[in-house]
């Protein structure tokens, strides 16, 4: 600390800055400033290629997104995590519908958003998924039709996870036109 605060102060005397009250108050508010909130995402989908893509899209320093391939990895992964914020999953996997984890993950972390993604409309999933999903109010979880743009993909978790500007949250939010 001490040679970070001499680096410092010898870098204010190259910028003509000599006052070492300025250098004091700086140091003040850069260690009274808030650390950054990590959101944490858990990312259940089975295609390896998918996966990666939506991982490299939505990878950001602030958020630590973990990676399942099925719903029985995705459980493991939610029990040793103490925090997760999203989820995104895709609807059929290896040993189920994605939607089958959502009532543990829900019970687990109540504040969680949900994306549900799928090649399938709604109406067309198959009878236990479209009843799991059911069971959830409006607006605890969005589907997205793949394919998808992958900026719509970034907008909906940033809406989820609160970061971002209203004018996207009014976008996303907003009901459909008739």
């Amino acid at each position: 600390m001490a040679l970070w605060v001499r680096t410092c102060h010898r870098s204010l005397r190259v910028l003509g800055l000599r006052s070492r009250a300025f250098l004091g108050h700086w140091l003040l508010r850069m260690a009274s400033k808030p650390a950054e909130k990590i959101s944490v995402i858990l990312m259940v989908e089975d295609s390896d290629v998918v996966r990666k893509c939506f991982v490299m899209m939505l990878t950001q320093p602030h958020r630590q997104i973990l990676e399942a391939t099925s719903c029985k990895a995705a459980l493991i992964l939610a029990a040793a995590t103490p925090r997760i914020d999203m989820l995104i999953v895709d609807l059929t996997l290896p040993d189920g519908f994605g939607t089958a984890i959502l009532c543990d993950l829900k019970a687990r972390f109540p504040d969680i958003g949900v994306i549900i993604t799928s090649g399938t409309p709604i109406s067309h999933w198959p009878e236990p998924a479209r009843l799991e999903a059911a069971r959830w109010p409006d607006g605890s979880w969005q589907w997205l039709a793949k394919p998808f743009k992958s900026s719509f993909l970034v907008e909906m978790v940033q809406v989820f996870l609160d970061e971002a500007p209203k004018t996207i949250r009014a976008k996303i939010l907003s009901p459909p036109a008739p």
